[in-house]
């Protein structure tokens, strides 16, 4: 998908320029990072293109580096591990609304720039 500098890509650049910044610097979301490390060993960078808190547990969708969109979730009963997902960019795609293909095409190339810059 081709961006094209509208306003609601920007939204989206702006929320995941912050979740990139909260999943790396957070106290609180060391956790979530812990597990994203443990499953994607090779993570050089991450964006959070969901977060569904629930009186039970948090779900997340995170883009980890331009191939894999990693779901977990995170009970608030820490005696239970968490449950997670992980899938292809081009699973994750499949049936995926426009607005979220759009948020995904503004994620990889965030992604596509963090790379850039770390070279």
């Amino acid at each position: 998908m081709e961006l094209r500098g509208t306003e609601i890509e920007s939204e989206f650049r702006d929320r995941l320029v912050r979740s990139n910044e909260a999943l790396f610097n957070a106290e609180e979301c060391k956790d979530l990072l812990n597990i994203l490390r443990e499953v994607c060993a090779g993570m050089k960078t991450a964006y959070i293109l969901r977060h569904i808190p629930d009186q039970d547990s948090d779900w997340y969708v995170i883009l980890v580096n331009d191939d894999k969109v990693v779901k977990i979730e995170l009970r608030h009963d820490n005696n239970q591990e968490p449950v997670i997902e992980v899938e292809t960019i081009t699973q994750y795609l499949n049936g995926l609304k426009k607005q979220r293909q759009i948020q995904l095409a503004v994620a990889l190339d965030l992604v596509k720039r963090d790379g850039e810059r770390n070279k």
